[in-house]
């Protein structure tokens, strides 16, 4: 990918104010599962994000998105994924997904050395027959990290086994040995199947998941804890079994639009996957390459899935109202035509997230990091854009399952501007981007965010790197793209009310900007002098910026 500026400047509180376009100038252009979204709210949140890049001074980094990946100490391990940018739209499957652009060795990269090592995973030495191999390079499989194993399930890839070559989606779960997948990368004696499990659908699994209960991408995989033990949820994706041509068709292409369970022991000698259920198909999630997120849900632990790609219709939009996947992983969503119904359209497209839990005020709050959205902010205001270009800058869900109520929050936070080299662009960040977390999450895969707010400072939550470069935003027309090798700092503070121009100090120059937005809020603007969020800009916002004078984090 093009070098970088690494002096970025991270998005300034005080040049946003954000004006909501009218949603019904873009809604004949995507057939959306609603004709409206929920407003978004300018800050609002417990808490404040930054972002900054990371001034790697080690081996070059290699450019790698839409890969497994796991954590073995102070090392990183990518399996799989795509060295090149989004995938082309020529009716040419070879250009578009071409072979050469699966990753087709397992990265490790050594963060307290600041090297890489990387190990082929072809030929025989390695133990794995032809397609074994191949699927070790899919892109967008579904995986999870549970202790020292990382359980990766099919994936979207090219096996070039035989004389019927072909693209495909995987129909194995892989059980991987994460530390001896590192020490074979690095050199050991071993061979690559020491360290590999393939394992089969379940045989117990009903009429067609006996065959394919694992052939998905574009889904995601969870661990959770349930009273008789471990269970492993398969939420949603698709199986896509050819190449990705001229559209709008595709033939063999099958949505999931239900979650699978099922359990294993990842001790046996030969592990075998035992069926544990999988909910009726429904078509309102028929939903892939997305945000999920692990959840406290009702009942217990659980996932939610966000708005997302795509709907059935021509030209295809966007789902909109969330699906809560609840602690008996059964599928729920609320009433697409009810007023109230949250709706969701900023960060749609799977990227970077940041997943927690306020026990104090329970709520779930999702954090999206970039990536690609139905509305996106261009040049400080709020836009919708039926193209779904992408998007640098950070929001968050917050979803309190007690009350069902939800809301969505821009973090008035981004990647920070980082140009291209060729054009001179900014490059956009996050869309399948890999996050690796600073603070350990609990057991569910969430951050304490009463925890990591008790704690009075800045705290250095997670690094995410890799992911697609975007030369340019992709209003129109489409920009370039590329895999990224930048690795980006995410810290947590907690949030400053009245902190206007983001310098973290409540101060005289706040009170000059919540003065020039005094008065009401013009109709479908959203104005962060608004502290409230009433409406509008008066005596009630003054006394909250006054309550919170002088340093943040101070009072």
């Amino acid at each position: 990918m093009p070098s970088a500026d690494p002096k970025g400047r991270p998005m300034n509180r005080k040049a946003i104010t954000i004006l909501v376009l009218a949603f019904a100038s873009a809604a004949s252009a995507r057939d959306n599962q609603t004709a409206t979204l929920t407003p978004i709210q300018p800050g609002g949140a417990p808490f404040t994000l930054s972002i900054e890049q990371v001034e790697w001074t080690g081996d070059p980094l290699p450019a790698i998105h839409s890969a497994a990946t796991a954590v073995f100490g102070d090392k990183w391990v990518f399996i799989g994924g795509r060295t090149a940018g989004l995938h082309g739209f020529a009716c040419n499957a070879m250009q578009n997904f071409a072979p050469a652009e699966f990753s087709d060795e397992i990265i490790v990269i050594d963060l307290a050395n600041e090297t890489l090592h990387s190990r082929s995973i072809g030929g025989t030495a390695s133990g794995l027959d032809a397609t074994e191999q191949a699927a070790m390079t899919a892109t967008n499989p579904l995986f999870v990290q549970d202790g020292e194993r990382l359980l990766v399930a099919g994936g979207y890839g090219y096996d070039g086994s035989s004389a019927g070559s072909h693209f495909t989606t995987f129909a194995t779960l892989r059980i991987i040995d994460v530390p001896g997948i590192v020490g074979w990368v690095m050199g050991d004696r071993t061979s690559l199947s020491d360290h590999v499990r393939f394992v089969g659908p379940p045989a117990d699994a009903p009429g067609s998941l006996a065959t394919d209960f694992f052939t998905l991408t574009g889904g995601d995989l969870f661990r959770v804890e349930r009273p008789k033990g471990v269970e492993y949820w398969l939420c949603l994706g698709q199986s896509f079994m050819q190449g990705y041509s001229c559209g709008p068709n595709f033939p063999n292409q099958t949505y999931a639009q239900q979650v699978r369970r099922f359990a294993i022991d990842l001790d046996a000698a030969e592990p075998a996957a035992h069926f544990l259920g999988a909910t009726p198909t429904e078509s309102w999630a028929r939903r892939r390459d997305l945000n999920m997120f692990p959840a406290r849900v009702p009942g217990g632990l659980g996932a939610v899935v966000g708005g997302g790609p795509f709907t059935t219709s021509l030209p295809a939009g966007i789902w909109t109202v969330p699906i809560v996947v609840t602690a008996d992983g059964s599928m729920s969503m609320d009433d697409p035509a009810d007023p109230e119904t949250f709706k969701q359209g900023f960060n749609i497209y799977h990227a970077a997230q940041l997943p927690m839990w306020s026990a104090s005020r329970g709520e779930n709050w999702f954090a999206v990091l970039g990536g690609i959205g139905y509305q996106v902010v261009t040049n400080g205001h709020l836009n919708t854009a039926a193209n779904l270009p992408y998007s640098n800058a950070a929001s968050a869900i917050r979803y309190a399952p007690a009350t069902d109520e939800w809301s969505e929050h821009l973090l008035l936070a981004s990647y920070p501007e980082v140009l291209s080299s060729s054009s001179g662009n900014p490059l956009y960040f996050g869309t399948e981007t890999a996050v690796f977390p600073l603070v350990d999450p609990d057991s569910h895969g969430m951050f304490d965010l009463d925890a990591l707010l008790a704690t009075g400072s800045p705290v250095e939550v997670a690094l995410v790197f890799g992911g697609i470069a975007c030369d340019g935003q992709g209003l129109l027309p489409l920009p370039t793209t590329y895999g990224s090798n930048l690795m980006f700092r995410v810290t947590l503070s907690a949030a400053c009310p009245g902190d206007l121009n983001d310098d973290g100090l409540v101060d005289g120059a706040d009170i000059t900007l919540l003065l020039a937005s005094w008065g009401d809020v013009p109709p479908n603007a959203i104005v962060p002098a608004d502290l409230n969020g009433d409406g509008e800009v008066n005596g009630a916002d003054l006394s909250i910026l006054l309550a919170n004078w002088g340093p943040c984090g101070k009072r």
